[in-house]
């Protein structure tokens, strides 16, 4: 597998949330076969963020709060900023799993 828990990722969307997090990422294109329209109506439905290092320009059809920081080599390293900053916890693995490391 490509990192531990990933045996765990769906593709679709669960009927109810409270909120999406959509990382790495802030273009429509790259989740045009997760935007389908019933995906799109329950995202637009609740709120969402959207943490990214790209310089693109968000695209997703969606109200949302945005944490980018294109000075960031990767988003994983935004992540960990924003966890220190924040004085989230941060177990090994969610370590490794950020460094996407073995």
């Amino acid at each position: 597998g490509y990192i531990k828990g990933f045996d765990r990722v769906i593709d679709e969307l669960p009927r109810d949330f409270d909120l999406s997090i959509i990382v790495d990422t802030a273009s429509a294109t790259l989740l045009e076969r997760a935007l389908t329209p019933g995906n799109l109506a329950q995202l637009q439905a609740h709120p969402n963020i959207v943490i990214d290092h790209h310089t693109t320009e968000g695209t997703i059809p969606s109200d949302h709060l945005a944490v980018t920081d294109a000075k960031k080599v990767a988003t994983g390293e935004l992540i960990y900023d924003m966890a220190k900053a924040n004085d989230w916890p941060l177990n090994p693995q969610a370590c490794e799993n950020l460094a996407n490391r073995k």
